[in-house]
């Protein structure tokens, strides 16, 4: 049985399988800012 996750960021949500790799769009954090 695969592992999936479904994330959010930017407004959109996406689903994630075990072992791919996801591009999302650049959020405006600085560099040492805290994403929560």
């Amino acid at each position: 049985m695969a592992k999936i996750a479904i994330i959010e960021t930017g407004g959109k949500q996406y689903i994630v399988m075990q072992d791919s790799v996801l591009s999302v769009e650049r959020l405006p954090v600085e560099k040492s800012g805290k994403i929560t």
